[in-house]
């Protein structure tokens, strides 16, 4: 139904245009740039990009960064902005974190937007999501839930710092 539709690629932008009384908008979608994906891009203004410590999300990050790129180029007049790279599973005693951050610091792209604190792995993570719970519900006192207070925060620190805040701003998790 929806590969058939008129404009599909901005029929979530077109529904949640009128959406007011919220700060921001988290849609989690996959790194394959589907019409879903697609969709998602064309609603947010602002991208955050989780990427785990390991070769494979790395790829799917690189995946999202081109269809930033695409979204940019097909239409030049929409906002989009990559906010962060996230981190997330962070083990700096492992070799693969290291190897995984090795890899992000050599992607400018990646390198520049990399909130290097990351998300520290967490079992706490875990069982929430099996609770179907936040990590604040599950976990407050967790690492991670101390990890994702500093991400919150820094989210809002760049947002006050931006001279063009008119209107709250879609965020996307992918």
């Amino acid at each position: 139904q929806l590969a058939a539709a008129p404009h599909r690629e901005t029929i979530l932008a077109r529904r949640l245009k009128g959406l007011t009384g919220y700060d921001a908008v988290v849609i989690d979608s996959s790194p394959a740039m589907s019409l879903l994906t697609y969709n998602t891009l064309l609603f947010a203004s602002e991208v955050i990009v989780p990427v785990g410590m390991d070769g494979m999300a790395i790829l799917g990050a690189r995946q999202t960064l081109a269809g930033i790129r695409e979204i940019r180029e097909l239409w030049p007049d929409r906002r989009l902005d990559l906010l962060a790279v996230l981190p997330t599973s962070v083990n700096v005693t492992t070799k693969a974190t290291r190897a995984a951050f090795d890899i992000l610091d050599e992607d400018p792209e990646l390198r520049d937007h990399l909130y290097r604190r990351g998300i520290r792995q967490c079992i706490d993570v875990t069982y929430a999501i099996t609770q179907r719970q936040t990590i604040w519900d599950y976990a407050p006192r967790s690492r991670a839930a101390e990890d994702y207070d500093a991400f919150v925060q820094f989210v809002r620190d760049a947002e006050d710092a931006r001279p063009d805040q008119a209107e709250p701003d879609a965020k996307i998790e992918k």
